[in-house]
């Protein structure tokens, strides 16, 4: 360089390099400065954006690696994503700054090329395993146990926050989302011993303070829910627990806390279901005696879905029926053919319901079903139900519904003097419902 040269660059002011300011994600994908105001940057705010914020945000992509032996390996469905939907989820999002909206600007979802959400803060101290089953059971379980899943939904709204902070309710969901997630193919997880661990938790806290806390009441309903999925054959036994903690009653339980109602209106539900299966004789005097009582948890929903009225007293007229033909059946055992007008009756109202199946849970229809096949004796109605319970599997991959099915063909093959109600409650009797 000259001496010219070099005096001429000494003139010239020397440029200082700024230092590098993280901003928010919009204007970095756009690559302008942030002015990062707080609570709303004004460059998002002007061009209607809604913007992320400064803190990190977590990208996932469709793999669980980009290199590797698990390259390409894709995450099991469920995992990826965990949208709302005013009918079946609930949104999963950080709490934004005041004055920020969650909502998306319309198209702005579409730009987006990868996949990213942001990490719920109350289950950051869990491991990707049981994230993933918190998540399946809230996406996957939740939605079928409802009477109606429109809105509120107990299961998710109200037992799924307290996995949080109840170590006994965690594990208990986590067992039930293990089950249904290994045997629907929703997830790689095997069975582990985290069923064995919470029936021995169960045992340790009846030993110690008993089991009439609102925590071991969850766990036991849970653990019946597994029985449903599993198609297992302890559910006499674990009904057992739950019949002495809450002794027949058909009190009403609108005056309770929302949680108390709901389990209330959960246990109210199981004893109409089980009581039937355990046997013949004891079934058809608590049916007869207690049915309108235990049907408190369909006016529990009603309470919560007054325009779904309509609905609520098919679902009703329904269960009613079933449990009229059950009693005739167990008590005065008539004809075959005087039961065929009830039968059809039924089936009409089957067919009502089949209009509702996306509102509907599938893990109410079970037994009422399963009963009126077992009581059918002509071809098109034996057809009709079967394929209302093959449908039902179908929605929700639990095994008991096979186990009626396979019941109800052992029942239709038993000698024509043999009351089907006779049968139940076996030692193999699982909980179809």
């Amino acid at each position: 360089m000259s001496k010219f040269d070099r005096g001429v660059a000494e003139l010239v002011p020397k440029h200082r390099s700024r230092r590098k300011v993280k901003g928010c994600y919009e204007c970095s994908r756009r690559r302008i400065d942030c002015d990062r105001r707080q609570p709303v940057r004004e460059k998002c705010s002007q061009r209607g954006l809604d913007c992320s914020g400064l803190g990190t945000r977590y990208r996932f992509h469709g793999s669980l690696a980009s290199r590797g032996k698990l390259a390409g390996k894709q995450v099991p469905d469920g995992v990826l994503s965990y949208t709302r939907s005013d009918a079946t989820s609930t949104s999963v999002k950080r709490k934004k700054p005041d004055g920020q909206s969650n909502a998306e600007p319309e198209g702005q979802e579409a730009e987006r090329t990868d996949t990213c959400w942001d990490v719920q803060p109350s289950i950051d101290h869990l491991d990707g395993r049981a994230r993933y089953l918190l998540h399946h059971f809230a996406n996957h379980i939740a939605p079928g146990l409802s009477v109606i899943d429109r809105g509120f939904n107990g299961y998710r709204d109200l037992i799924l926050p307290l996995s949080d902070t109840d170590p006994l309710v965690c594990k208990a969901i986590l067992v039930v989302s293990e089950q249904h997630s290994s045997q629907t193919g929703r997830g790689a997880f095997l069975i582990s011993d985290t069923y064995t661990g919470l029936i021995h938790d169960l045992i340790s806290r009846s030993h110690q303070v008993g089991l009439e806390d609102q925590s071991s009441t969850i766990a036991l309903l849970l653990l019946h829910i597994r029985e449903i999925i599993s198609g297992g054959e302890d559910f006499k036994l674990l009904y057992t627990s739950l019949r002495t903690l809450f002794p027949i009653s058909g009190a009403n339980v609108s005056q309770a806390s929302p949680l108390e109602a709901f389990l209330s209106a959960q246990v109210f539900r199981f004893q109409l279901f089980a009581e039937a299966l355990l046997n013949e004789s004891h079934g058809a005097r608590f049916l007869l005696t207690h049915c309108e009582g235990c049907l408190e948890f369909l006016r529990y929903c009603l309470r919560l879905h007054p325009d779904q009225g309509d609905l609520i007293a098919t679902l009703h007229k329904l269960i009613k029926l079933a449990c009229r033909t059950y009693v005739e059946r167990a008590m005065l055992n008539p004809p075959a053919h005087d039961m065929i007008p009830l039968i059809e009756r039924g089936k009409r109202l089957a067919e009502t319901l089949d209009v509702y199946t996306d509102m509907i849970g599938d893990y109410l229809l079970g037994w009422p079903y399963f009963v009126m096949a077992a009581e059918s004796s002509t071809a098109c109605h034996r057809e009709f139900w079967i394929q209302q319970l093959y449908t039902l599997h179908q929605r929700t991959g639990s095994r008991n519904i096979l186990k009626g099915v396979q019941q109800v063909w052992e029942i239709w093959a038993a000698r024509s003097d043999v009351r089907w109600t006779s049968l139940l409650g076996g030692p193999t009797q699982t909980l179809v419902m």
